[in-house]
């Protein structure tokens, strides 16, 4: 699967509409910031095996509603937005500042703006990942997730 195919999923794709709506931002910036930010992650994940086994992890659990009831509840809840920028800076880590400022400065989008993309894109990325990740041959596990998230590099 392509970063490309990941982005046209149904429940991604809604989550690219109910972020740029949240932020106030076009849509074309949130896939941007997406586009440059996931490959940079990955590259990041590659290198520090931490971050592979946080996002793995993440990618496992099952939500506990659907990403579209989840995005609506995040749009109307400032709270609920903060809790999952937190959850982004906590898997992350101090990775997080480098990721922000690496995708602000290829895409020209503000700092701030690509960390609420990105943090607020996890739990839909995390779920499309997770779902993926179990749909490969040989099952869930890190190896394949790592496989996975190696096909979103490009």
């Amino acid at each position: 699967m392509s970063l490309n195919d990941m982005l046209m999923d149904k429940a991604v794709d809604r989550a690219v509409d109910m972020t740029a709506k949240m932020y106030g931002i076009p849509r074309e910036t949130v896939v941007k910031v997406l586009k440059v930010g996931i490959p940079m992650m990955v590259t990041m994940a590659d290198k520090n095996p931490e971050l592979l086994k946080a996002l793995y992890g993440m990618s496992m659990k099952q939500m506990p509603e659907p990403v579209q009831d989840l995005y609506e509840k995040m749009a109307n809840t400032p709270a609920m937005r903060q809790t999952t920028m937190d959850d982004y800076k906590k898997a992350l880590g101090q990775m997080a500042e480098s990721l922000d400022r690496d995708v602000a400065k290829e895409t020209g989008a503000p700092a701030g703006k690509v960390q609420d993309v990105l943090g607020t894109m996890m739990p839909a990325l995390q779920q499309q990942w997770g779902q993926k990740t179990r749909a490969m041959g040989g099952g869930a596990s890190e190896v394949t997730f790592k496989e996975y998230l190696q096909s979103l590099k490009g």
